[in-house]
């Protein structure tokens, strides 16, 4: 996964070092680890989780070679992803994330703001009365920004988006055509 958002600060990890850190007492096989994606795009050397049935088809055709999932998924993985069990999927993901990325972990509250309104209208794009806009925010042409916005660091907003007021955006990739109330 190329992440955009936060900077990977460990290569990989061994599979036996993910059952520390989860404290998990399990079987294995020790493979290294190089990094976290999604059920869809998980490649043989990620590790991804599956906790929820919506899911289903995603975790039949996963190409994850590691999965943090609970006893009941775990019948629905592909046959050649490992099953990690875990009682709570979710929050075990949270915590191989970290050591990937840490800093993923930590609400930035510095606000680098974009002295050049300007140049956002150049771009056809509107911002409302007292919003703050990280100046390392991407901003597509023909969007609005509503009133007491704030859009904080690592942002990717489309083209056409509608930002409501009162609305806090942080590490966050938007299509086009958005709407966010």
């Amino acid at each position: 996964m190329d992440n955009i958002f936060f900077l990977k600060n460990n290569k990989f990890i061994f599979l036996k070092e993910i059952f520390s850190i989860l404290n998990i007492n399990q079987k294995f096989i020790n493979k290294k680890i190089v990094g976290v994606n999604t059920l869809k795009d998980a490649t043989k050397n990620q590790i991804t989780f599956f906790n929820n049935i919506i899911y289903e088809k995603d975790a039949k055709n996963t190409k994850a070679g590691f999965c943090i999932t609970s006893d009941k998924y775990k019948k629905y993985l592909n046959l050649n992803t490992f099953a990690i069990i875990s009682k709570n999927p979710l929050i075990d993901f949270y915590k191989t994330v970290s050591f990937f990325y840490p800093d993923s972990t930590v609400d930035n509250e510095k606000i680098n703001v974009i002295k050049n309104i300007n140049k956002l209208s150049k771009k056809n794009i509107f911002v409302g009365k007292n919003s703050l806009i990280d100046q390392s925010s991407v901003i597509g042409k023909n969007t609005k920004i509503g009133n007491n916005v704030i859009i904080k660091s690592n942002v990717h907003i489309g083209k056409k988006c509608i930002i409501g007021s009162n609305v806090i955006i942080e590490n966050a990739l938007l299509g086009d055509n958005v709407i966010v109330k």
